[in-house]
């Protein structure tokens, strides 16, 4: 007999908690950034400003140390897109609040992106000219950054869409073209200059080149980019028409015969005519033809483990 009174009851709270909340006018809640450096959990003496003051970080057993040989544990935040390149007036207050926070490390990441700003300067009709405007920007940001204790990385490469005055092959078809780093001599030239471009420039409120800059952590040369990945999720298998390219877009045709011509010049090289008769036999090959790439299913015989890729099942060779 007591059910109708436990049901009722908390129904009345809710509805009567509701009406009031409903009299009660929204109120703002501003976020100064004015004041934070007051607050009682204020990280950033724990810093040791400025960044690299000491020496770059190197390598000890595995791990990163500082110079005097202590272990430098990178506690850090990501820094996409516009992120990396925000304006003079607002790069000292985040790189204070990021300071506050105790982090002791960013990860300059989308600096390529082909939306927004980018590192990229828009008035070339191809990818080879540093924007001055925008490379200004982010080299104050690390600059502010340093003086507070603060480490970077910079990603080399993570989005590149590649204009016409590259003179990237099938540039319509590659898209960002992530396998055709490890093997286009053109998409390599590229790469390779813009690396030497931002890495020999001077930032001019540090007075470092950055492949000389102490607070440069680490740079991080492919973003999710790996040959083997995008062979075992069938990326290096043309597909049987032409696709829109996306980011994870399989290689179009051409791209997948000059890929398949340089692993028949590495067949002729370093393997034997008898290697290589075995090689095409065991995947099928007529006689007489060139030696076939592999896929992901001719492995499936030869396993006893099977390891789960993104959104495909494919099999690792025993031993």
């Amino acid at each position: 007999m007591f059910a109708p009174v436990s049901v009722a009851l908390p129904v009345f709270i809710t509805l009567a908690i509701g009406a009031a909340a409903a009299e009660i006018p929204s109120q703002p809640f501003p976020l100064d950034w004015s004041v934070a450096e007051r607050s009682v959990v204020d990280l950033s003496r724990w810093l040791d400003a400025p960044a690299g003051k000491d020496g770059p970080l190197r390598v000890a057993g595995g791990h990163l140390v500082r110079p005097d040989g202590r272990r430098f544990r990178a506690w850090g935040v990501n820094a996409p897109f516009d992120v990396c390149f925000v304006s003079k007036e607002l790069a000292p207050r985040v790189a204070q609040d990021f300071a506050r926070l105790g982090f002791n490390c960013v990860r300059f990441h989308h600096l390529d992106v082909p939306w927004g700003a980018n590192i990229f300067d828009p008035k070339f009709d191809d990818t080879q000219h540093l924007n001055p405007e925008t490379l200004d920007r982010l080299d104050f940001l690390i600059a502010e950054l340093k003086k507070r204790g603060i480490y970077f990385t910079l990603t080399l490469n993570v989005h590149r869409e590649f204009k016409p005055g590259d003179s990237v092959t099938q540039r319509e078809q590659l898209g960002i073209g992530k396998p055709a780093f490890y093997f286009d001599p053109q998409v390599q030239r590229l790469y390779l200059d813009f690396a030497r471009q931002l890495l020999t420039h001077r930032n001019p409120y540090t007075g470092c080149e950055y492949r000389h800059e102490p607070a440069l952590a680490w740079i991080e040369l492919l973003n999710e980019n790996s040959l083997i990945e995008a062979w075992a999720q069938w990326r290096l298998m043309v597909p049987k028409q032409e696709q829109q390219p996306h980011t994870w877009s399989p290689i179009s045709a051409g791209y997948g015969r000059q890929l398949t011509d340089l692993w028949i010049q590495w067949l002729e090289q370093h393997a034997t005519a008898e290697q290589r008769r075995a090689w095409s036999a065991a995947l099928g090959a007529n006689a007489g033809d060139p030696v076939p790439r592999s896929q992901p299913h001719d492995w499936q015989g030869m396993c006893h483990d099977v390891v789960s890729g993104r959104g495909r099942t494919i099999a690792r060779p025993a031993g």
